[in-house]
């Protein structure tokens, strides 16, 4: 893969995350899921920039799987 394929990846990780994050925060405020049922998913969300918590479980997996990431 290239590394414009590697971005490409990461920015769709990044752009699916927060679609879960906006639907994870429209259940809870329609009061069709409670704060304890997403406590953890929304605090990881407020407390990273999403395209870093992507970008360090990507290469973490990826070098698990012996993918070498162009740099």
């Amino acid at each position: 893969m290239t590394k414009q394929e590697h971005e490409l990846m990461m920015t769709l990780f990044g752009v699916q995350f927060h679609y879960l994050l906006a639907m994870a925060e429209a259940l809870q405020s329609a009061d069709l899921m409670l704060p304890d049922d997403v406590g953890a998913f929304l605090e990881l969300a407020k407390t990273h920039k999403p395209a870093e918590v992507f970008v360090k479980t990507y290469h973490e997996l990826a070098s698990q799987f012996g993918v070498e990431i162009p740099a």
